[in-house]
């Protein structure tokens, strides 16, 4: 793994380099070496912020023992909080984080199950440590920008990896996200979920939660996402999750080459369907977010809470027409579809940091 990280990060370089000598070789070295100290400084100034999550639960392993979760995190605050992600639901009996190779005790204060996103707060906290803030974190970063991941895989120290943000997507075959995520080629092996990723202004832009192995990179939650989670999971302790009671789904438009949302469901005797919202219904608009896939559907949703009124804009017989429902809170009116039978080798080895199904392969966990 660190061999085959050394070639990916060394021929990102090398193609850095190769696009700077049309510019002068006097130039391109310049910024070359300008690079190579930026990314040097940004991993000085935010490694110490990065730990070592340890979940013990109350479920036991074969041999009768309590399974043993560990996972990356980081500062937030100089609070104490860390965020890190979490590979199971089960109930926690102790956690704790390392730093500089030391323990320290730390406490759920809440917890997201969709995106497996938990805050913690450190008990005793250690004498110096970083924080990677959330405040600063850019909206958004074009596809091709360079990303520089600190994660903790296994027992080693925090270490630097190189990636580029690859695209964006709410749906991976046929999981559903419950918002867009970003995708980076940025591998996230065993203990790695749970990594900040950063732009080349120390800035968080996202957050470790699914591996993607077969094509050496991985899922983060966007920066502008991690800040909503927070909020709720500070003063709820979980995520309220806006919904409508309708399905929203995708299709072609054969005579305009482009794909279209349409109303695919409306809940029987709900507000959707008394305002007379209609199967067919080709979605233009919802709160202020033009539709044109349904990642924005799932992305206007999401980033609005139950309890709110939101906008919808649909066209009907070339007619624009809106309407104004409120959003309640996500229940289980449209679950995802359930995830593919895991072949038999798969099942007897429980996964250390499991990303949604299908995205990796299990490994095993540690036990204690």
């Amino acid at each position: 793994m660190p061999l085959c990280r050394a070639f990916s990060v060394l021929c990102i370089l090398l193609a850095w380099a190769a696009a700077t000598l049309s510019f002068g070789s006097d130039a391109g070295a310049a910024e070359r070496l300008g690079l190579k100290s930026r990314l040097t400084e940004i991993y000085r100034a935010h490694r110490s912020a990065v730990v070592r999550v340890k979940v013990v639960t109350e479920k036991l392993d074969s041999s009768g023992k309590p399974t043993r979760w560990v996972s990356s995190g980081f500062f937030i605050d100089r609070k104490g909080r860390v965020l890190t992600n979490l590979a199971t639901t089960d109930t926690p009996t102790r956690v704790w984080i390392e730093a500089d190779r030391l323990p320290f005790l730390a406490e759920m204060v809440g917890f997201d199950p969709e995106t497996g996103l938990a805050l913690l707060q450190v008990v005793k906290l250690p004498p110096r440590f970083e924080v990677i803030g959330l405040e600063e974190s850019p909206e958004t970063l074009p596809v091709g920008s360079l990303a520089l991941a600190i994660t903790s895989p296994l027992e080693f120290d925090p270490t630097p990896f190189l990636g580029l943000v690859a695209g964006y997507e709410s749906q991976f075959s046929s999981f559903r996200f419950p918002f867009t995520y970003m995708r980076v080629t940025i591998p996230a092996g065993p203990g790695e979920n749970g990594s900040p990723v950063l732009d080349l202004e120390g800035r968080l832009a996202g957050i470790s939660v699914a591996s993607l192995p077969d094509v050496r990179s991985s899922y983060l939650v966007p920066a502008r996402a991690v800040r909503r989670i927070v909020q709720d999971l500070e003063e709820l302790g979980r995520v309220a999750y806006a919904d409508l009671p309708i399905r929203f789904a995708e299709r072609p438009d054969a005579q305009k080459l482009e794909r279209l949302v349409v109303v695919d469901y409306v809940s029987p005797d709900s507000s959707a369907s008394r305002a007379d919202v209609r199967v067919g219904d080709i979605v233009r608009q919802l709160g202020s977010v033009t539709v044109r896939s349904l990642n924005d559907i799932r992305d206007a949703l999401f980033y609005s809470h139950p309890g709110q009124f939101i906008s919808l804009e649909v066209e009907r017989d070339g007619r624009r027409i809106p309407f104004a429902l409120p959003l309640e809170e996500k229940t289980a009116l449209h679950p995802p579809p359930p995830p593919p039978a895991a072949p038999e080798a798969e099942k007897r080895q429980p996964d250390q940091n499991p990303p949604p199904p299908g995205l990796a392969p299990p490994t095993r966990p540690q036990t204690g």
